[in-house]
C-alpha cells in the first residue's frame, strides 16, 4: 500500500509519454484533435484579447510543500482513498518561454474487484505557470482518470484544462487546452499540451 501511495504522490496533469529502451518518447497532441470551446466571456476580457495557439511540454520530478490553490480550493478528505499533493516542474510553453510550473491536485485511487489499483481519478487540479519574465498564468483542469498502461509502464490520462487569468500580460487570460499526462513510477510526470490561449 505504501508503494501505491508513493506512486500516487508523483502523479500529475496535465500530457503523454512512454518509456521504451530507456528513452522517454513524447507524442505531440495535434492541435486539430483539441477542438476547443472557449467561453464567450473569456474573449471579452482585456482591452483587445486575441486567440493564439498554445502548446508545450512540462516535466514534474519532485514534490513541493502543500499550499492552498489560488483557483480551485477543495477538501480531499471528502474522497475515499483520496490525497492531495503539490507538484513542481519546469519546461517550455509558448508565450511563456522557459517555464516553472506548480500544480496542486486532489486524487482518489481506482480499484478493480480484487482491490488492485488500476489508476487514479484526478478530482481537481489547478496550476500556476511562471514565465521567464515572471508573469504568471493560472489554469485548472476537469476531472480525469490516469490508468496503468503496461505498454509504456506508466499511468496515462487525457484532460481538458481552462486558463483562468494571471498576472502581467496574462491578466484576464482565457482559453482551453488538451493535455496528455503520463507518470512513470520512480521517474516523474510529463505533460504535453496543445490548445488556444486568449489574452
Amino acid at each position: 500500500m505504501k508503494n501505491i501511495i508513493f506512486f500516487a504522490t508523483i502523479l500529475l496533469f496535465s500530457l503523454s509519454a512512454c518509456e521504451k529502451d530507456g528513452d522517454l518518447i513524447i507524442e505531440d497532441a495535434a492541435l486539430e484533435q483539441t477542438k476547443l470551446y472557449t467561453n464567450s466571456d473569456a474573449k471579452a476580457r482585456g482591452n483587445n484579447p486575441k486567440e493564439r495557439p498554445f502548446k508545450g511540454t512540462l516535466f514534474f520530478d519532485h514534490l513541493g510543500d502543500y499550499e492552498d490553490c489560488l483557483t480551485c480550493p477543495y477538501t480531499p478528505t471528502s474522497y475515499p482513498f483520496g490525497d492531495f499533493r503539490k507538484f513542481e516542474g519546469e519546461g517550455h510553453l509558448t508565450h511563456l518561454g522557459n517555464t516553472i510550473a506548480e500544480s496542486m491536485s486532489c486524487f482518489t485511487l481506482i480499484f478493480d474487484e480484487g482491490f488492485n489499483v488500476l489508476g487514479f481519478t484526478i478530482k481537481e487540479q489547478c496550476n500556476t505557470f511562471i514565465a521567464a519574465n515572471g508573469d504568471e498564468l493560472y489554469s485548472y483542469q476537469d476531472e480525469y482518470d490516469a490508468l496503468w498502461n503496461p505498454e509504456c509502464g506508466c499511468f496515462y490520462g487525457e484532460t481538458i484544462g481552462h486558463f483562468d487569468g494571471g498576472t502581467g500580460r496574462f491578466d484576464g487570460a482565457g482559453g482551453e487546452f488538451f493535455g496528455q499526462v503520463s507518470q512513470i513510477p520512480a521517474y516523474g510526470t510529463t505533460g504535453v499540451f496543445s490548445g488556444v490561449i486568449i489574452y
